[in-house]
């Protein structure tokens, strides 16, 4: 009967929620990518394994581009910077976003969770390779 009461209390307590990690490849995209033709030109090429440059955060579609500055500090070799969403009033949609690249116009985005309230991304920067190491947590 003890047995069966505490898996009831265990059962009843809120759950945590759970911790998500993305960490960005150093290289993208794998290969190089044809573009279709256009206009009176034969073809578009984007090189393949661009070095990594940076990241962020957006919300809401991607195609409307709503880039978030979060909270940022200095650490250890690198930065840190926290984004925090109100269920309430932030878009449901949530990205995490890798850029490629000189200027960063080559993107790799993946959605997190809508529930999603905190993300910190961590950014730390190498020596060599000069890629940094970027990624985000987020709950």
């Amino acid at each position: 009967m003890r047995l069966l009461f505490l898996a009831a209390v265990l059962l009843a307590l809120p759950a945590r929620a759970a911790e998500l990690r993305i960490e960005c490849p150093s290289r993208y995209p794998l290969e190089d990518v044809r573009l279709p033709e256009s206009g009176k030109w034969d073809t578009g090429l984007v090189l393949g394994k661009l070095p990594l440059e940076g990241a962020g955060m957006a919300t809401g579609p991607l195609a409307r581009r709503g880039e978030l500055h979060g909270s940022a500090h200095r650490i250890k070799g690198g930065s840190q910077t926290f984004f925090g969403f109100d269920r309430e009033q932030d878009p449901p949609e949530k990205w995490f976003i890798c850029y490629y690249g000189a200027g960063g116009n080559v993107q790799l985005a993946r959605r997190v969770a809508d529930t999603t309230t905190a993300c910190t991304l961590t950014h730390e920067k190498k020596k060599f390779p000069q890629e940094p190491n970027v990624q985000v947590s987020c709950q």
